[in-house]
């Protein structure tokens, strides 16, 4: 969530900086991904998953933004605060126990006689 609320930061701030023009604003947006990409690559567990949605709440929020034809509107901060509200909602429906279950991907025991997991065929 800490993420998204960055990402919503980022992109206020990004129209702020560049109202009236669009490479401007273009090359910024292009920054923040690298530098998200970047850290969301050195960090590790949670800190990266934040950095990343950081990135990509940025640019979903742009491209809501820009709309249609390209231009900027003057509806980020709206957009910001619905899309960081949305993901809040998310987050409190799965605290309250509603996660998927990811059974397939637990390491399970070798078959009897087996060594390690891949001597079986």
């Amino acid at each position: 969530m800490i993420g998204t609320v960055i990402g919503a930061v980022a992109i206020v701030l990004l129209t702020a900086c560049f109202p009236q023009d669009r490479l401007g604003f273009l090359l910024g947006l292009a920054l923040w991904g690298a530098a998200c990409g970047l850290l969301a690559t050195l960090l590790r567990n949670s800190a990266a998953y934040a950095a990343a949605l950081a990135g990509y709440t940025t640019a979903i929020i742009a491209i809501d933004e820009l709309g249609a034809t390209g231009g900027a509107n003057g509806d980020v901060f709206i957009l910001a605060v619905t899309r960081a509200s949305d993901q809040r909602g998310l987050h409190r429906h799965h605290q309250r126990g509603h996660r998927p279950r990811h059974d397939r991907y637990r390491r399970r025991a070798p078959p009897p006689g087996c060594s390690t997991r891949h001597d079986f065929r």
